[in-house]
């Protein structure tokens, strides 16, 4: 039996999170990105997100895609069988991307620990035994 190939845009550790910024919660999925590292919990958001959520990228970082909003969100981690804490990160605006970014301090905010990078497994840290497999990212795409 031959194995069902994923779309590169459907690899990595894609986590289904909800998003709530005022009395706005997107329910959407995020990828984690160890590349990602910022002093405290961030989240990069697309523009397209940022727009419905009537956020508004101020200036660059010392990264040109990515830019300053002064905006914080609530993001927790939807899944059926656990509750989750909502966590407060700053949102950065992503200029380039079509999806959401997860930083590793909100990665580790949220309790995830990765099994494997290709296939997308991941875990809460207090379940290591219990292996999650990636949600389908959610892709906003840009409008011209």
């Amino acid at each position: 039996m031959q194995e069902k190939r994923r779309a590169v845009i459907e690899k990595g550790v894609w986590i289904p999170i909800e998003i709530r910024e005022n009395n706005i919660i997107e329910r959407t999925s995020g990828l984690v990105n160890g590349g990602y590292r910022t002093e405290n919990p961030a989240i990069a958001l697309p523009i397209p997100l940022c727009n419905k959520l009537d956020i508004t990228a101020v200036e660059p970082t010392e990264e040109p895609s990515l830019w300053l909003t002064n905006t914080f969100v609530d993001v927790r981690i939807l899944v059926r069988d656990k509750d989750t804490e909502w966590i407060r990160a700053e949102v950065h605006a992503h200029m380039i991307r079509p999806y959401i970014i997860i930083s590793t301090p909100l990665a580790s905010r949220m309790n995830i620990g990765i099994w494997d990078l290709d296939e997308g497994t991941w875990f809460f840290r207090d379940e290591p035994s219990k292996i999650r497999s990636p949600t389908k990212p959610r892709i906003y795409p840009f409008r011209i």
